[in-house]
């Protein structure tokens, strides 16, 4: 403190220095003006956080999209080998029916009919419905499903051999 601020009286000093009201009007103005400036950025900060929200959506939903278009293609040409299977087995069932078997050539005649059944369904079904008929079928007829893999297996390495004579 100055000397000008001191006054004595009595031996003790006190201060001339006055709150004036215009300090305080100031510094309410600038808090004023501080809030106002943080509630501007959190508004731009949720705006932001809504737009890069959107544009993320937008972005798996084209992923989504992309994907199952992929999967489509895939599954079809999975469809079509599948019935190129059926088209050798039928040709095998013509080969055993030539060579007098008739009853082979009748089973391999089945299992054809199955095969393009399964070439349907493999195209009319999307990939969740093919996994859940899988998974049933697994689970109800166990044996079945492992013999039709034994007999696919067959099947695909005669298949398989007669391509390569």
């Amino acid at each position: 403190m100055s000397e000008s601020d001191k006054h004595t009286t009595s031996g003790t000093y006190t201060s001339n220095a006055s709150s004036s009201g215009s300090g305080d009007t100031k510094e309410q103005g600038k808090k004023e003006q501080g809030k106002q400036q943080a509630n501007q950025a959190k508004d731009q900060a949720k705006q932001a956080a809504g737009q890069a929200k959107g544009q993320a959506q937008q972005m798996v939903s084209e992923a989504q999209q992309q994907a199952k278009r992929m999967a489509d293609e895939k599954k079809g040409m999975a469809a079509d080998q599948v019935s190129g299977v059926a088209k050798a087995m039928r040709s095998m069932a013509d080969q055993f029916k030539e060579q007098e078997q008739p009853s082979f050539a009748n089973y391999t005649y089945k299992i054809a009919d199955q095969t393009d059944s399964f070439a349907g369904s493999i195209r009319d079904n999307d990939l969740n419905q093919l996994w859940q008929q899988a998974q049933e079928c697994s689970r109800h007829r166990p044996m079945m499903y492992l013999g039709g893999a034994v007999v696919a297996g067959i099947f695909l390495s005669r298949f398989l051999k007669s391509g390569s004579s």
